[in-house]
């Protein structure tokens, strides 16, 4: 085949560029990012899941990340030996969801555990397809 598809990924969520950082809170930093794909691509579509661990510098029931075009399925965040099932709010405006858990997640360490979905475009925003 002449023009090869080929998938590339941009990662968006919780990117700490200095444009990115003024719209996000600072109270949640990320640390490391464990992620894994399953791509379509006859279909355009993608499954993904990821681990981020962050660190919480003060109390608080959310966090805020960068979020374009993902369908959420399961979020799920780790803080010492508790684990919550997050609600996710989009706002289309500002491209980001926020994770909301029934008790406040204290300071230090946690794992914000996501299952999502999405669909590859050609935007070049996101995990997107291309040809070469």
């Amino acid at each position: 085949m002449c023009n090869r598809l080929s998938a590339t990924f941009v990662l968006l969520l919780l990117i700490s560029w200095p444009a990115a950082a003024e719209r996000l809170p600072t109270i949640v930093s990320p640390e490391h990012y464990d992620l894994t794909f399953t791509v379509d691509l006859r279909r355009a579509r993608f499954d993904g899941a990821e681990t981020i661990r962050v660190q919480i510098a003060q109390t608080t029931p959310r966090i805020v990340m960068h979020a374009v075009d993902i369908a959420f399925h399961e979020v799920t965040i780790g803080s010492g030996s508790s684990t919550q099932t997050a609600t996710v709010s989009l706002n289309a405006a500002d491209q980001t969801a926020t994770l909301t858990v029934p008790a406040p997640l204290p300071k230090g360490a946690a794992d914000v555990h996501i299952r999502y979905s999405g669909v590859l475009g050609d935007n070049l925003r996101g995990f997107y397809l291309s040809q070469t």
